[in-house]
């Protein structure tokens, strides 16, 4: 399929405070600073193709039924009078009463400023006071550009082809963002599907070396993409990249044991293949 387009340029971001009547028992006083940290990160991963800026509205006195939380339209009907949605990109809703989550992609959200495209997250208040939990905020918003989960694919000795051999773990990405590391790159087939690696692909049709820089580099290209032959007509694809400890990826990097080129390949979400089984 062709990239998502929707995660490129200046993503601007309404972030709606809201809360049960009373004080208000966290304080977001370092959300500026939070939010700095996901901005920095986020053109760093896009290689400076996606930048963020946000408005802050609130607090907000609500009174949403708790089978409601999890839907972030429920309290822009709280703040609707004070935003107009249609200037935004998305919409961030953060409580006390809530866990972090994301919509998949952008869609037509209904406000008063008419069905407006965006896309929507929402995250618990008590993680703001900390910009170490940026990482958090900034897997909810990767989310609204396109990303899903980003999973590990273990197969032991079996043939990975056969999906019945395999046990995947959701999260188990230990290097990506969007998997269960606190804040490495997210892995190329994500960074292909939101638009950020056009151009910097190499589709290989054929046996030969072929050279790419780290995921991390600025220029050249950064992921070679196989055809599945057993899968060639449905479009299915090994993605392979490698890393290096800078930016986003030193921690990960600099605590795994994996150095060499990463193979992943899309079952439901992206898995990452355990090529070394039993070393993490």
């Amino acid at each position: 399929p062709a990239p998502n387009t929707d995660a490129l340029g200046i993503q601007k971001i309404a972030i709606i405070l809201t809360k049960p009547a009373g004080p208000v028992k966290y304080p977001v006083n370092q959300l500026d600073a939070v939010m700095r940290e996901v901005n920095k990160y986020f053109q760093e991963v896009s290689y400076g193709q996606t930048s963020l800026q946000w408005d802050v509205y609130g607090w907000y006195d609500t009174d949403v039924a708790p089978d409601q939380m999890e839907h972030p339209e429920k309290f822009m009907e709280y703040a609707d009078k004070d935003v107009d949605y249609s200037k935004y990109n998305i919409v961030m809703s953060v409580d006390q009463r809530q866990f972090f989550a994301g919509t998949v992609g952008k869609d037509y959200t209904y406000t008063e400023d008419g069905d407006i495209y965006l896309g929507l997250a929402y995250g618990n208040q008590k993680f703001f006071p900390r910009p170490e939990f940026s990482s958090g905020v900034a897997h909810e918003l990767a989310h609204t550009f396109g990303a899903g989960h980003s999973g590990n694919m273990s197969c032991s000795s079996k043939p990975i082809d056969i999906l019945s051999n395999c046990t995947l773990s959701e999260y188990g990405d230990i290097f990506d963002i969007m998997g269960s590391s606190n804040d490495g790159h997210i892995n190329s087939i994500q960074k292909d599907s939101v638009g950020w690696l056009a151009g910097r692909v190499i589709d290989v049709s054929k046996s030969g070396d072929y050279t790419v820089s780290a995921l991390e580099s600025m220029s050249g290209p950064v992921a070679i993409r196989v055809p599945k032959l057993k899968e060639a007509s449905t479009g299915d694809y090994y993605y392979l990249e490698y890393r290096t400890p800078r930016g986003f990826d030193v921690k990960g990097m600099a605590s795994q044991s994996v150095k060499g080129v990463q193979i992943r390949i899309i079952y439901g979400t992206t898995q990452l293949v355990d090529m070394t089984p039993g070393n993490y």
